[in-house]
């Protein structure tokens, strides 16, 4: 467990915890007389956002979205961060170290310009919510390039997907790819969404009440969460105009095949009834009967294919 403790003013003091076990927390229960029930929601990993309070200590739990590559569900893509405040003191608890964490520290508290536990934890928020905007900032390569795949065609870049899409087929690699983009950016919506309800109780909170920064973080929010709706939306549309395109390519195919078998379904039929092998068949003993078959399913052939031209089926 690491432990770093910072002053806000002459009253109030941050402290960070980095990876705790229930045994440190217990410990530290006891010098902050702090929620039991809280602190072992801190080391619940799949907890999600929530905000409660007790005798005074607010707490709440956000998730932080992660930058590195990972499978599409709120454990892999985000880390729990956890805050208990009140006046005097602001506590968080969090497993793995944090860019805004450290940001907050040097631009803030060391050059003095957070005033209060309530403007920290608020900034805190707005740390958390920079995390959504940076995952939605990432989706504008993937997204670009999927556009080149469903409109242009080629292949997935290592570059921009990873090489795990090498040895799929291309159209499952389009599809899987859409797919599991729309999910990392769902699962972004939800946890953006359960933040909302974090930032509402917060608001009420009687050292927060009224701040304009925490009004501004409310609505910055609420602009992430229309980014990320749009993503999705986005991300939506391009998988139904893909499965449009590859139904239209497939009807081509189809067609193609189609008009095939009816140039030559008149020639079957001729074939086979000069196939019968009957006695009395005149055209048999005809001495240019031969050519004469050969001219008319060439002639039919011919005339089946430029009707087909002339009514762009070819």
């Amino acid at each position: 467990m690491k432990i770093a403790e910072y002053s806000l003013n002459d009253a109030s003091t941050w402290v960070d915890i980095i990876e705790p076990s229930m045994q440190d927390l217990e410990e530290f229960k006891e010098l902050h007389n702090l929620n039991l029930h809280f602190l072992r929601d801190c080391l619940e990993p799949d907890h999600l956002p929530k905000y409660e309070e007790d005798e005074g200590m607010a707490f709440f739990i956000l998730r932080v979205l992660l930058k590195e590559e990972t499978p599409a569900t709120i454990q892999a893509m985000s880390s729990k961060i956890a805050v208990f405040f009140n006046e005097k003191q602001l506590i968080t608890v969090h497993r793995l170290p944090h860019e805004f964490i450290d940001a907050l520290r040097d631009k803030y508290v060391r050059q003095g310009r957070v005033g209060s536990t309530a403007e920290l934890a608020v900034r805190i928020v707005r740390g958390v919510l920079n995390t959504y905007r940076d995952f939605n900032h990432s989706l504008s390569s993937p997204m670009a390039h999927v556009e080149d795949l469903v409109f242009v065609g080629g292949k997935p870049e290592p570059s921009v997907f990873g090489t795990d899409w090498a040895s799929v087929n291309k159209n499952s690699q389009v599809i899987e790819i859409i797919y599991h983009l729309r999910k990392r950016v769902g699962v972004a919506e939800r946890l953006c969404e359960l933040t909302d309800d974090v930032l509402l109780q917060l608001h009420e909170n009687e050292i927060v009440r009224g701040g304009q920064e925490h009004r501004d973080v409310m609505d910055y929010r609420l602009k992430l969460q229309n980014q990320l709706n749009e993503s999705g939306e986005n991300l939506q549309q391009l998988l139904q105009v893909y499965l449009s395109l590859s139904s239209q390519r497939t009807n081509d195919v189809m067609r193609v095949l189609t008009v095939f078998s009816v140039l030559f379904m008149p020639l079957t039929f001729i074939v086979g009834v000069y196939g019968m092998n009957f006695e009395n068949m005149p055209e048999l003993s005809w001495p240019h009967g031969y050519l004469a078959v050969w001219v008319a399913m060439i002639a039919i052939v011919v005339l089946l294919f430029v009707w087909f031209r002339r009514r762009n089926w070819l």
